[in-house]
């Protein structure tokens, strides 16, 4: 019942170059570049582009409130 398969496509090994591709990407980036580069990707995701503005709305709604006092 032992059927070997070959596989085509090894999802980990992608994974694992993509994050060594931005790691050594935003590796030599202030904090601020790195918001900056983040900012400047086009993100094809429709989900993942919600997440962002809702995490600069946030973002903005907390530094006008640390401004009030």
């Amino acid at each position: 019942m032992s059927e070997t398969s070959t596989k085509t496509f090894d999802t980990v090994q992608m994974v694992r170059a993509i994050r060594d591709d931005i790691s050594s990407t935003i590796l030599p980036m202030s904090a601020e570049q790195e918001n900056q580069w983040l900012r400047s990707r086009e993100l094809a995701d429709p989900r993942l582009r919600q997440l962002m503005e809702l995490a600069a709305q946030q973002g903005a709604a907390a530094d006008a409130a640390s401004r009030r006092g």
